[in-house]
């Protein structure tokens, strides 16, 4: 059966740190979006994908860019959400 794959924006807040880890739990693979925090997102990266051999795919951008946004879109294009 195919994974299915979720895009969580904000993964390296409280909320989307936890919602990332719950849909490693259950098996999803894991697209993340954050924006600044580049050590936190290595961090959680590191954690899922040793802790829950998560397939997760993390993508920096600032969604008040339109450049970031189109540069976002085309490297998650690939993931086929």
């Amino acid at each position: 059966m195919k994974k299915m794959t979720v895009l969580i924006t904000g993964i390296t807040s409280g909320i989307g740190k936890e919602t990332a880890l719950r849909f490693c739990r259950g098996g999803w693979n894991v697209i993340g979006h954050y924006c600044s925090n580049d050590k936190a997102a290595a961090s959680l990266k590191r954690e899922l994908a040793g802790k829950y051999k998560c397939d997760i795919s993390l993508h920096k951008a600032d969604f008040s860019s339109h450049k970031d946004i189109l540069g976002f879109l085309k490297a998650i294009k690939p993931h086929k959400i």
